[in-house]
C-alpha cells in the first residue's frame, strides 16, 4: 500500500485492514509518519484515524493539511488500541508515503521555459510557475487528462450491472487505492482490490479512458438505493508514482503535450494580453493557441 500526497491538493485518503480478530469496537486508532532517517515527524497521532467498519477491519487514514511542510519520501503506520481488558495495543506494517511540496510536481520546469523562450528567467520564478500551473491546468481541461502526478476520487450513484466497466476519467490511470460503496443496508463496505482489474488502453489509444471492471468470475456488488454510495480513490497522471509494490514507476509526458505547453506558456510570458505576430510585409493577428492545438488533437478526450 502506498500514496502519494502533494501539499495544497485534494485532500487524500486511503483505506487499510487492521488485522487480528479482536474486538474493535471503542478502538482507537493513532498514526505515526517516519523520515528516511526515523526521525518522528508525526508521533502517535489519532487525528484524521476513523474505523469505518468494525465488523469488517476496515480503517481510514484522511491526510491533514499542515501536517508537515516537508517534502521526500516518509514511512507511514498505525497503532491500534483495542478496548478489551487484556489485549495491549499492536502496530500495523509500515508502508512508504511520498509527499510532494505544492508546486513542485510539475512536469515542465523553469529551466525548460527559458529553452522555450531562449534567455534567463531568473528572479522571475514565482511568475513562470503561475504560467506553468495555468496552462496545465488549461491542458487538462482540454485533453481530459492529468498532466502531472494526482489523487481523484470519483463517485458514482451504484456499480454497472454484472461486470459492466467503470470509465476513469483524468488518463493516464496509475493506480487505484480503494473502491468502496454503501450496501444496502447502508454499512461502508471496500472491495477487495484481488476482484477487480484495471484496464487502459492509453499507450495505444490514446484517446480511449481507463477502465475497471470485476475479474473473470465476479460481479460488481449491489449497493444502498442512494447517491454517491460508490467512491472510487485513485491515482492518476503522467510522472513518477510509488506504485502498488512500492516501486516507482514512471510515464514521461508525451511531448507533443509538453510542447503545447511550452509554446503557450511562451506565448503568455510574451504577448500578455493580446497576440500580435508581424512579418516583412504586414501585420497579422494569429492565434497561436489554436495553431499549438494540432499538437494534443490525438491525446483529446472525449466523453467527459
Amino acid at each position: 500500500m502506498s500514496t502519494r500526497i502533494v501539499q495544497g491538493n485534494l485532500q487524500p485518503y486511503f483505506y487499510f485492514t487492521i488485522p487480528g480478530e479482536d474486538d474493535l469496537t471503542g478502538a482507537v486508532v493513532t498514526c505515526t509518519m517516519l523520515d528516511i532517517d526515523d526521525n518522528v515527524i508525526i508521533d502517535a497521532s489519532a487525528i484524521g484515524c476513523y474505523i469505518t467498519d468494525v465488523e469488517a477491519r476496515q480503517a481510514e487514514y484522511r491526510w491533514q493539511e499542515g501536517n508537515t511542510d516537508l517534502s521526500g519520501t516518509f514511512s507511514i503506520y498505525f497503532s491500534v488500541a483495542p478496548d478489551v481488558v487484556g489485549v495491549d495495543p499492536f502496530d500495523t506494517d509500515a508502508f512508504p508515503i511520498e509527499i510532494i511540496a505544492n508546486g513542485s510536481d510539475e512536469l515542465v520546469t523553469i529551466e525548460d521555459v527559458e529553452r522555450q523562450i531562449r534567455f534567463s528567467l531568473s528572479n522571475q520564478s514565482e511568475h513562470i510557475i503561475q504560467l506553468i500551473q495555468a496552462v496545465r491546468e488549461q491542458g487538462e481541461s482540454v485533453t481530459r487528462r492529468a498532466l502531472r502526478p494526482t489523487n481523484k476520487i470519483l463517485t458514482l450513484d451504484g456499480f454497472p450491472s454484472g461486470r459492466g466497466i467503470i470509465e476513469i476519467p483524468n488518463a493516464p490511470l496509475r493506480s487505484i487505492s480503494s473502491i468502496t460503496y454503501f450496501d444496502g443496508s447502508g454499512v461502508l463496505q471496500t472491495i477487495d482490490p484481488s476482484l477487480y482489474k484495471i484496464g487502459s488502453g492509453n499507450n495505444v489509444f490514446p484517446q480511449q479512458l481507463s477502465r475497471v471492471m470485476p475479474v473473470y468470475g465476479e460481479s460488481w456488488p449491489s449497493t444502498l438505493d442512494d447517491v454517491d454510495v460508490v467512491t472510487i480513490n485513485y491515482v492518476c497522471g503522467y510522472g513518477t508514482v510509488l506504485n502498488s509494490e512500492s516501486v516507482y514507476e514512471t510515464i514521461e509526458l508525451p511531448k507533443a503535450i509538453k510542447q503545447w505547453m511550452l509554446i503557450n506558456i511562451a506565448n503568455l510570458y510574451n504577448n500578455p494580453e493580446t497576440i500580435v505576430v508581424s512579418n516583412v510585409n504586414k501585420q497579422s493577428l494569429v492565434q497561436i493557441p489554436m495553431i499549438a492545438s494540432s499538437l494534443i488533437a490525438n491525446y483529446k478526450i472525449a466523453g467527459w
